[in-house]
C-alpha cells in the first residue's frame, strides 16, 4: 500500500524507509477534526468539561471579571451563585434530552439556553416560547440572588451575562495547557505529506494540532499575521499553504483595543507571551484583551448566526471553498451534531458525484445514533453507496496504510 504525495511521489509504507517512485495523479483531501480528536492528547472531554462546570471546584471570580481554575475550593460568592444557575438550567435540560435525544446534556447545551436568556432579556431576539421558562427561573433564581450578598449580580440578566462568561472561561481554562501526547498526530502528518490536503478545519479550541504541525514543519496558514511587536494579527490570508482552519475559535486568539483608541481601532490577535492583559501596538502603546477572554464559539444553535459575523464569517467562507475543492473529506473527532456543519457537508457532497466521507471514530453504531437528523437519515444510504467510509478506531490506533486503503476506494 502506497501514498501519493504532493510531488507526484509516492512512499511505499511497507519498506524499512520511505521509497519514491514517480505517480501522475494526485487525491485532495480535506481534513475535518471534532473537539474528540483532543482527547487523546490529554485535554479534557465534554462530558469532562461538564462535569467541571457542574461542581465548580477550584472555580473562583477574579477582580477583573475572569473566572480561575484555581485548588479545589469549593464555589462561592457570584461564583456560588451562577454555578447554582448552571446546575438548575441542567437540571431543565437533562431531562429533556434523556427524553428526546437519548443523550445527556453537555456544557455546549447549557451554554445555548444561557444565550437564549441573554438575548431575549436584552432584546437581541424575540422568542415567546423562552417567556414562561424564564419567569419560572426569575421565581426561582430570586431568594438566590437576594441570599448571597457578595455576588456582583442583581439582576437577572447579569446572572445569565455571568453565566455564559463562567462557562467560557472554565472550558478556555481547562483547554490552554499543554498536550499530554500528540503520538496520535503522526496519521494526520501522514496525509498532509502524502496528498494534497486543501485544508485543515477543526472544531477544537486547543493549539496542540498546530504547534505540532509547526513542529514538525508542516506549512499551513492560520489567518494571523507574522509578529509585529510581539502579537500575531488576523488578517484572513489562506494563501501560500495549507489553509489551517479553527471554526470555532481558539484559546489564544483575543480583542486587542489600545488604551487611547475605541472599537474602530480593535485587532483580533495571538499574543506571542501567555500574558494577553498587556501587549502592545507596533507603535509600542498598550492595548488591552477587552473582553478578558479569548474568542470562542460555544454552544449549539447560536453557533450558526455566529458564523455569519465578523472573523467566523470569513473563516467558514474559507471552509466551504477549501472543501469544495476536495474529492475526499477524512472526519475525526467529530459528532456530527453541529447543523451549521452538517448542512456544508452535505451540500459538498452532493454537490459533485464520486465524492467520499472517511469517517475515524471507535464507536460508528452510537456515532450515527447521536448524529443530527439530517446525516442519520442518510447514513444508511451513503454507506451503501460506498460514499461513507468507517475505520471504526480511535485516531491513536489509526495507521496511515490503513487511511490510504480507504482513501483510494
Amino acid at each position: 500500500m502506497c501514498l501519493s504525495s504532493k510531488s507526484g511521489e509516492l512512499f511505499d509504507l511497507h519498506a524499512n524507509e520511505y521509497t519514491v517512485r514517480r505517480q501522475n495523479t494526485t487525491m485532495n483531501i480535506a481534513v475535518l477534526l471534532g473537539a474528540g480528536s483532543s482527547v487523546p492528547a490529554g485535554y479534557p472531554s465534554t462530558q469532562d468539561l461538564t462535569d467541571h462546570v457542574l461542581s465548580g471546584q477550584g472555580v473562583s471570580r477574579h477582580s477583573d471579571a475572569s473566572y480561575y481554575l484555581r485548588g479545589d475550593e469549593s464555589p462561592k460568592g457570584t461564583t456560588r451563585l451562577v454555578n447554582s444557575v448552571v446546575r438548575r438550567l441542567y437540571a431543565e435540560s437533562e431531562h429533556y434530552f434523556f427524553e428526546h435525544a437519548a443523550r445527556r446534556s453537555n456544557y455546549e447545551d447549557l451554554f445555548y439556553l444561557a444565550t437564549q436568556a441573554t438575548d431575549d432579556l436584552l432584546g437581541e431576539m424575540e422568542n415567546p416560547a423562552i417567556r414562561s421558562f424564564l419567569n419560572n427561573l426569575a421565581s426561582d433564581l430570586s431568594p438566590l440572588i437576594s441570599a448571597v450578598e457578595d455576588a456582583d449580580c442583581s439582576t437577572l440578566q447579569d446572572l445569565f451575562v455571568e453565566t455564559r462568561n463562567y462557562i467560557a472561561d472554565v472550558v478556555w481554562r481547562s483547554l490552554s495547557g499543554k498536550p499530554s501526547s500528540v503520538e496520535q498526530l503522526t496519521v494526520l502528518t501522514d496525509l498532509c505529506r502524502s496528498y494534497n490536503v486543501v485544508s485543515i478545519s477543526t472544531l477544537s479550541h486547543d493549539t496542540h494540532l498546530e504547534n505540532h504541525l509547526s513542529g514538525e514543519s508542516i506549512m499551513f496558514s492560520d489567518g494571523f499575521s507574522k509578529p509585529r511587536g510581539g502579537v500575531r494579527y488576523w488578517n484572513a490570508d489562506f494563501s501560500e499553504t495549507i489553509p489551517f482552519l479553527k471554526l470555532h475559535g481558539s484559546v489564544n486568539w483575543f480583542r486587542l483595543r489600545p488604551d487611547s483608541g475605541d472599537w474602530r481601532d480593535e485587532k483580533i490577535g495571538i499574543p506571542i507571551s501567555s500574558d494577553f492583559h498587556h501587549t502592545r501596538t507596533e507603535s509600542g502603546e498598550l492595548q488591552t484583551a477587552i473582553d478578558g477572554r479569548p474568542l470562542l464559539l460555544i454552544g449549539t444553535f447560536n453557533k450558526i448566526s455566529e458564523y455569519s459575523s465578523g472573523m467566523f464569517r470569513e473563516l467558514h467562507h474559507h471552509f466551504r471553498s477549501t472543501i469544495n475543492n476536495a474529492e475526499r473529506i477524512v472526519v475525526c473527532g467529530y459528532g456530527f451534531g453541529d447543523k451549521g456543519i452538517n448542512a456544508e457537508i452535505i451540500d459538498w457532497f452532493y454537490s459533485t458525484r464520486g465524492r467520499r466521507i472517511i469517517v475515524v471514530h471507535p464507536d460508528p453504531g452510537s456515532l450515527r445514533k447521536h448524529a443530527r437528523g439530517a446525516i442519520r437519515n442518510k447514513w444508511a444510504a451513503w454507506e451503501k453507496a460506498n460514499s461513507l467510509l468507517i475505520l471504526a478506531k480511535r485516531l491513536e490506533q489509526v495507521e496511515a496504510v490503513q487511511l490510504a486503503e480507504l482513501i483510494a476506494l
